[in-house]
This record gives structure tokens, sequence and C-alpha cells, in this order.
């Protein structure tokens, strides 16, 4: 006989083993207690009793620290964090997130939100408080008539953009495919498709929120308008995000790929491509790779190691149009390879994951700049050559295009008129000391600093950099309107694990 029983009874049958003895919690003892660290950096203790309420009341899944999936679960893709919350609750629907906000509220219990988990800052793991997994809930409805798509948050680019394609649809996505929906889009978006369709949040056109009070609010452009301009670009700052609706545009293929030449060409190639999109239509959009080389079955073999500035291209018009407009970028002078073709637009969204796997330790920094000048390109140069590892590398990403023609408080995202967006994107093995790549990194920041706006990508903040730095992802009017929104949605400041914004 074969005996089926519901999530929810099963929990409250082992509660009650568990009270009598006959089962381990897989944490602590029963007579200890569950220690949380609280929103306010205390120590709160809740009774076994306390918390076996709460997981009854989910569908979802539990996980307390000394279970054999606890590490495995606390893990995200920058093995530099090391966090170990008080406990994990994958969620497997919006009355699941409710009930989690509603008991780190009713507790103080400090939360964090885990969608992709692909920030570098670690905001996704609370060290000591509660984690809120969100990657079990990857449903999407599309509607390829009105070009849409509603998805829930769990869900990758590499989900998404394989289901828009299904019908020839794209929208603002990263450069690689295992990002989360959520901490992409809320933080702003750049990626390949930047100057074509605008930043990721600006094709954002609706979202459900839990709000701190436990409350499922929609924000649209019809309701709870404030709210849906504060996630366009605010962060994770005003509630859990339980679905995102996306507009979406005709995108099948694209000529697409990398073009590779020696670094010590930099400033011929540099100066190339910096004019040549000056006048160059919405439709090509070209990131500049500074790195060594690295050992691809793609690439020569003599050239894995060397010193090179990779042209990442994307064209998303007509083919006879492409062919022209893509052509130059190979000939400024004999490439080192050419890899350049045209392939569905999904394929090259997930062309660079290979190179941004797991199990590495990884810091970010970046920054907006208005000029590319000469010695700029000199000093990058200087520091990629002398760079601590070899899977470190320097990205310039073009801005401009439909991007730029958002007004700078249409959204909340921050400067839209700079030229270029930059990041050091510094990445170890696990096991290596980690002083002389956060050094390099420091010190090509600086170099940096000096020449670039004071404005930073929110998604490009660095994991060690101050918490004034937040400012600087906004426009000072922007900034405050943000403080008044997040005094409505969530006055407590509750939801603090990301580029916080205190309630004004």
């Amino acid at each position: 006989m074969v005996i089926q029983m519901r999530r929810r009874d099963f929990v409250f049958l082992s509660a009650n083993m568990a009270a009598a003895g006959l089962l381990g919690t897989g944490g602590a003892s029963a007579s200890a207690g569950m220690r949380f660290k609280t929103i306010d950096g205390d120590t709160s203790r809740l009774s076994n009793a306390q918390f076996r309420r709460f997981e009854q009341q989910l569908d979802g899944r539990v996980i307390q620290p000394g279970a054999p999936a606890y590490d495995s679960a606390r893990a995200i893709w920058n093995a530099r964090i090391d966090h170990t919350p008080g406990a994990i609750v994958h969620a497997e629907n919006t009355s699941d997130i409710v009930q989690t906000v509603r008991f780190a509220a009713d507790n103080g219990i400090e939360l964090s939100i885990r969608a992709g988990g692909h920030n570098h800052s670690g905001f996704a793991v609370s060290d000591g408080g509660l984690m809120l997994d969100l990657s079990r809930m990857r449903s999407a409805d599309l509607s390829a008539n009105h070009k849409r798509i509603s998805a829930a948050p769990g869900m990758t680019f590499a989900e998404f953009d394989a289901l828009g394609q299904q019908a020839g649809l794209a929208t603002t996505g990263p450069i690689v495919s295992m990002v989360g929906l959520p901490g992409y889009t809320l933080g702003g978006g750049i990626g390949w498709l930047h100057r074509k369709f605008g930043a990721g949040c600006d094709n954002l056109i609706g979202a459900d929120v839990v709000l701190a009070s436990g409350e499922v609010v929609q924000a649209s452009e019809r309701e709870n308008e404030e709210l849906l301009w504060a996630l366009r670009g605010g962060g994770g700052n005003f509630g859990v995000v339980s679905r995102l609706d996306y507009r979406l545009h005709r995108l099948s293929n694209v000529l697409a790929g990398l073009i590779f030449y020696p670094l010590d060409a930099l400033e011929t190639v540099g100066k190339f491509v910096d004019g040549y999109l000056d006048d160059a239509p919405d439709d090509l959009n070209v990131w500049m790779l500074h790195r060594l080389a690295p050992p691809s079955p793609a690439l020569p073999t003599d050239l894995h190691g060397k010193p090179v500035v990779i042209l990442a291209v994307t064209w998303t018009g007509g083919k006879a149009e492409g062919d022209r407009i893509v052509a130059p970028l190979a000939e400024i002078q004999q490439p080192l390879a050419h890899l350049v073709h045209w392939r569905n637009y999904a394929e090259w969204q997930r062309a660079l994951d290979g190179a941004w796997a797991d199990d590495f330790c990884n810091e970010w920094v970046g920054g907006y700049l208005d000029t590319y000048d000469s010695n700029l390109r000199t000093s990058i140069a200087k520091f990629v050559e002398s760079a601590s590892s070899p899977y470190s590398d320097f990205k310039l990403a073009r801005l401009g295009g439909e991007f730029a023609r958002m007004g700078p408080e249409d959204t909340a995202f921050g400067p839209r008129s700079s030229r270029y967006a930059y990041v050091i994107q510094t990445r170890w093995p696990v096991g290596e000391h980690e002083q002389p790549h956060l050094e390099w990194t420091q010190a090509f920041h600086r170099s940096m600093r000096a020449r670039d706006t004071g404005k930073v990508y929110a998604n490009f903040i660095g994991k060690d950099e101050p918490r004034e730095r937040f400012r600087d992802a906004y426009s000072a009017a922007s900034y405050e309107r943000l403080r008044r929104i997040k005094s409505e949605f969530d006055p407590h400041n509750m939801f603090r694990q990301n580029v916080n914004i205190e309630p004004g």
C-alpha cells in the first residue's frame, strides 16, 4: 500500500516526531533552540516549536545548519562568499514568500533574498539571518502576440531567452546567461542589446511585490506607478518581487561574436572603435574586453595567455547592412582571431558562460567614463598586462542609442549620458590568497576613479566599497525620491541586504 501525504502534513508529522525525540532536526538540538541574526545586528533565539510552526505554513523546503544539503544551498556563484544563514527557505510560490517575510518581520530577523545568486557582493546570503531562496520559482507565461512575458523570479536568462527565441522575441539581458532576472533587472541592466532596446529595467512593465507587511501589491504603469519607477533601477529595496512582466521585441538572429587583437594595438584599435560608434546605428553594440587570452579551443594555442583586446560585437539589424557595418571592425589591422558570425540571439547570450562559471572567487568594481583618450588606453593596457590572475578582465561597454534617450529621472536607474560603463572583474581560483588580487583591483580602480565621472552602475559596486558609494548609483534627485518611496513601502528598512537605500 502506498500512502500519499501532502507536504504540510509531512512537516506537521515530522515536527511531532522530532518533539517526541523520534527524529533528528538536522540542526540545533530541541533544547538549544535556534539563533538568528536580527535586523539591527544582534542575535535572537527562537524555540524549535516557534520555527516548526513557521515551517508548517510553507509548501517549500527549509534547510537548517547541519543538514546534508545546507552547504550546497548556501553556496552562490561567487565562491568568495562564505556566509552561514540561520536557515534557508526554498520558496515554491508567492504564499511561501509572504509567510517568510512575515516570520522575519515578526521576529526582527535579518532577511536576504536569493534569485539567481550571481551578484558578486553576496547580498543573497545573510550571515546568520534567514535566507529566502526563490530559485525554484521558474515558471513563465509568454504572449507572443502582445510581445509580453510574465516570469517568476527564479528564472535565469538562459531559460528566459530560450523561451522568447521560440517566438523570435527578446529583450535586454546580461552578457552571460546564468544570471537571474530580478537582480539584473532591478539594478538597471546593460548587456548586448541596451543600445537597441534600452536598459533591462526600461523593459520592465509590471511586477508583483511582497512588502515587509506581507501584503502583495502590483506595480505597473497604471497602479503603484511610483513603485514601478523605483523598481526600475532601485534594486530590491522595496520588497520581494514575486513576478516580473517584460516588454519583448522582435529579434531572432544576430551578427555577433569576438574579434581578437593584440593588446599592444589598443591605441589603434580603441581609438578606431570609439570613433566608429559615434555615428553607428543603434543596432550595433561593441564591448571591449581586455585580458589575457583564455585557453579556448576556438583560439590558436600560441595565443593562449597573451594580452589581448577583444571586440565583443552585436548587430541586431538586417543581414546586408550588418555585414557591411561590422566588417570594418575586423579590418582595423590583421586580427588574431575573427569569430563573428550570424547566430541565434540566445546562443550568443550564453557564448561567454564558460569564462564565468562557478567555483571562483570574484571582486568587481566599476564606474562611468565620459572620455576615452590615449592616456586612459595606456593605463588600461599597463594594468591588464600586470594582472594578478589570468582569469581577470577589464570591460568597457559603449552606451548611447536607446539607452541614452531615456531621461535621467524617467527611471531610478542612474546616469544615462556617459560614453561608457566600465568594470574591473577580478577572478581567481578558490584557495589562492586573495590579497594580491584585491591589491591589483584597488590600484586599477584608483587609477580609473581619477578619470571617471564619480558615478557607478549599481550592479558593479564592489563588495568592499563603503556604503557611501551606493549614492553614486543615482542622481541626487532620484536618490531622494527613492528614499521617499522606501519610506512608504519599507519604512523600517527590512529589505537592506542590497545596494541599500535608507528610508527618507
